[in-house]
């Protein structure tokens, strides 16, 4: 859509709200996801201390990680669901073309050719950049939901799950229930047990089920 003779809009005004959207978030999550990951670090704990606490800090994290799921999801829905009604094209998926205006790209970058490709409205670099986020959106909200909900996640899917999530999402120092939960699950130590005021732990199966992490 034209405006002017020398502006195209290539973005609709719902494009730029995603943009606007995606940006603020991941702001959010990372000032609110660092000082978790590195807790014990002076700088963090005094960040934690400035937004009130612990609790508020994942509080507004779990916020910003729902808010960023329903974003992410309203996105692929609005982009997969024109194309299967085939009124609009999935012009940021890589085609072979795409492949051929990289090494045109590098043939005049190195000064053997002597115009660059012409490209298609988004070019390899842009679907290339548009992948990573998406991909890494769809990592980031898969592993947030297995964080918040670990004890589902150990029911459908065992309990490997949980710390390979941790491990992915990056959130480390700050105390959580989730690993003495993993911890009592695998047939540790409960936090109740001796020295802390509670009975000892009841002894939990060793078979097949206990490594599934479905023991009751």
């Amino acid at each position: 859509m034209k405006t002017k003779a020398d502006t195209v809009v290539r973005f609709s005004g719902r494009a730029r709200l995603e943009h606007a959207c995606v940006m603020a978030l991941f702001i959010v999550l990372a000032l609110t996801g660092f000082p978790q990951k590195f807790f014990p670090a002076p700088w963090s704990r005094s960040f934690v201390g400035l937004l009130g606490g612990i609790d508020r800090m994942r509080w507004l994290h779990r916020a910003a990680g729902t808010m960023f799921s329903v974003l992410f999801a309203v996105h692929v829905a609005g982009a997969v669901w024109p194309a299967l009604r085939r009124k609009a094209a999935l012009s940021l998926v890589p085609e072979a073309r795409d492949f051929r205006d990289a090494a045109d790209m590098l043939r005049y970058q190195l000064g053997a050719a002597a115009q660059p490709p012409a490209f298609d409205r988004f070019d390899y670099r842009q679907k290339f950049e548009y992948w990573g986020l998406l991909l890494g959106g769809a990592a980031m909200v898969a592993t947030g939901l297995l964080l918040l909900y670990p004890l589902l996640a150990t029911i459908v899917l065992g309990g490997q799950f949980v710390p390979a999530a941790r491990a992915g999402a990056g959130a480390g120092g700050a105390p959580r229930p989730v690993p003495a939960l993993a911890r009592v699950r695998d047939g540790g130590p409960s936090p109740g047990g001796p020295g802390r005021g509670g009975p000892p732990p009841a002894p939990l199966p060793a078979g097949p089920a206990a490594r599934r992490g479905r023991c009751r």
